[in-house]
């Protein structure tokens, strides 16, 4: 999940989030932008683990990376042979 929609389904302002886990209020709004935004920001370890407790493990590392689809990723799975 990510971490705008975490804060908007629990009805939390980035700012009491921020305080929540010791960090500037900034930093959690720049956690929220999309990827391509140029302000947008990946928390470092130990941020991401302060996230990651204080969401009960709904905001993750994964939900920061904008990855593919695994599936389509990898493409059609190998026939065996035979």
């Amino acid at each position: 999940m990510l971490l705008g929609s975490y804060l908007i389904e629990n009805k939390e302002r980035p700012a009491a989030f921020a305080g929540r886990i010791k960090r500037k209020r900034l930093s959690i709004y720049r956690y929220t932008l999309p990827p391509n935004h140029p302000e947008y920001r990946i928390p470092n370890r130990a941020t991401m683990i302060s996230i990651y407790i204080a969401t009960g493990g709904r905001v993750g590392p994964g939900d920061f990376y904008d990855l593919p689809d695994l599936a389509a990723a990898q493409g059609p799975a190998p026939r065996a042979a035979g």
